[in-house]
Formats: C-alpha cells, sequence, structure tokens
C-alpha cells in the first residue's frame, strides 16, 4: 500500500469524512495482510477509537507444481544419482511445501536405486527445487528400467504434475556365448551322447537366446550321429546350458570324425566362439 498522512477537518455540522489508501495490486499469492490508520491530535474533539485496521484481502491462486522425468546412466560403482527438477508455476510470498515418495516400475528399490521420501520445501520467492534419488550402478547386462516420484499433500501451492518417470539407462556390455569342444567314444552299438557346454562370460539381467545347429565335418548325420537344431534360452543369472548330441555306435574300424555345432542369432548376448 501507499503511505498517507495528512489532517482531516469536520465542517460545524458534519458528522463523517473519508481516508482513502491506494492498495498495490501484484500476482503473488500471500496471506491477508494489514496496515493501521491512527488518529492523533484531535482539536475540538475527543478520540474514543484511535486505530483503525485495513485488511487486504489475497485474490491471487496458488501457484501450481510439476516435476520433471530424468534419464540417467546406471554407472557401475552405486554413486550415480538422478535429479529431479520440482518447479512452481510462479513465486510465492509464502513458504511451499510437499511431500514425496519413490515407487518402483520395472526397476526395484534396494537393488537399482535406494528409495527416497521426504518433504520438499520452498522459501519464499523461489520457484524450483531438486529431490536427488540414488542409482545403483552394476556390471550386469539388463534392460533399461524406471522407477517414480510422486508428489502429494502439498501446503500453500496446487499439483499439476505429480509424477515424474527416472529411467535408468544400463551401460553393461551384453555377455559373450561361447561353446566347447568335445571327444566321445562313439561304442558299438546303441547311441552314445556327446555333451556339448555353452557358456555365458557373465551373468544377464535378461533372458539370453541363441539357436544351434549341428553340422557335417568327417562325420555324417544320419549314420555317424543324428542332426540337431534349436534354441538354448538362458534364464537371468544363469550363465550354463547344454546341448545333447546322439552319437551311432557301430563295429566297424574307421578314422576318428568330426562335427559340429554352430551358434547362430543371439539375442542379449554377442557369439565369441
Amino acid at each position: 500500500y501507499t503511505a498517507t498522512k495528512g489532517t482531516l477537518t469536520f465542517a460545524p455540522g458534519i458528522t463523517s469524512q473519508t481516508i482513502i489508501v491506494a492498495v498495490i495490486g501484484d500476482r503473488t499469492d500471500e496471506v491477508d495482510e494489514i496496515f493501521n490508520i491512527n488518529l492523533t491530535s484531535a482539536t475540538n474533539a475527543t478520540i474514543a477509537d484511535a486505530q483503525g485496521v485495513g485488511t487486504i484481502t489475497d485474490d491471487d491462486e496458488p501457484p501450481t507444481m510439476t516435476i520433471g522425468n530424468k534419464t540417467i546412466t546406471e554407472g557401475d560403482n552405486g554413486s550415480t544419482y538422478a535429479v529431479f527438477s520440482v518447479s512452481l508455476s510462479a513465486p510465492s510470498a509464502q513458504s511451499v511445501s510437499v511431500n514425496y515418495a519413490t515407487a518402483d516400475g520395472t526397476a526395484t528399490a534396494g537393488s537399482d536405486y535406494i528409495a527416497s521420501s521426504g518433504t520438499l520445501t520452498f522459501a519464499p520467492g523461489t520457484t524450483t527445487a531438486t529431490i536427488s534419488v540414488q542409482v545403483k550402478g552394476d556390471f550386469i547386462d539388463e534392460s533399461d528400467e524406471t522407477f517414480a516420484i510422486n508428489l502429494i499433500n502439498p501446503t500453500n501451492a496446487t499439483i499439476a504434475g505429480g509424477q515424474a518417470v527416472g529411467t535408468i539407462v544400463d551401460n553393461d556390455a551384453p555377455p559373450a556365448l561361447t561353446i566347447s569342444d568335445q571327444t566321445v567314444i562313439e561304442g558299438h552299438s546303441g547311441i552314445t551322447y556327446a555333451v556339448i557346454t555353452v557358456n555365458l562370460s557373465a551373468p544377464s539381467g535378461q533372458t539370453v537366446k541363441v539357436n544351434y545347429a549341428t553340422a557335417n565335418g568327417s562325420a555324417t548325420a544320419g549314420s555317424d550321429y543324428v542332426a540337431n537344431s534349436g534354441t538354448l534360452t538362458f534364464a537371468p543369472g544363469q550363465t550354463s546350458q547344454i546341448i545333447k548330441v546322439a552319437i551311432n555306435g557301430d563295429r566297424l574300424d574307421e578314422a576318428n570324425e568330426t562335427f559340429v555345432v554352430n551358434l547362430s542369432s543371439a539375442v542379449n548376448a554377442t557369439i565369441a566362439d
């Protein structure tokens, strides 16, 4: 408001006068405010009530609050933080606060990130604040994962966008597949199995798949061994699988023979051998 002072004069017979005080408008949300008008030094009258109170009623809407999404690369050592920005649509003359809490999406608190909750406070005039969430790094190849931060129970503001999504981008290379050689004695009759091991170089957080198929070397499918093909599936965390190839026994004297098993079309892994 604009400060004012002066002298009121009541002509003989007049019983009422007015004082005008200019109130300055704004667009800032604030509490109702008061100012006083004090009467002093009356002439030819006494003062029965020396102070009037002027109340300025605020007519501005409280600011709205939004939180932005964040994408962060996980890293390897657990010292990475996803920093979320919370914004007010306009400054407020009052202290603004809001509660927040993380929630799992495809990411899991404890293993992928550290759960966080608390109260965020904006000092009067401040329009931005941040929430930091610790992301746990690892050396496991996995899909990108998400978690959420929810805003609840605002004070002196409303929530326009109350949820942000944090995306944890995996930075680990996919594991490598290798297949072992195997030597087996054919036997004189019936079936003997060549058990061939396929290994992953490291556990994966994703399902790994690879196709396999036998192929002739000096051995011939049908007479020396039984052709075999299919798909191996490694569940998350699994690092070893086997392929069985049936060997046909006989009593013929012959040279040692070979066949191969080829890996192809790997999913969520590379083929090193």
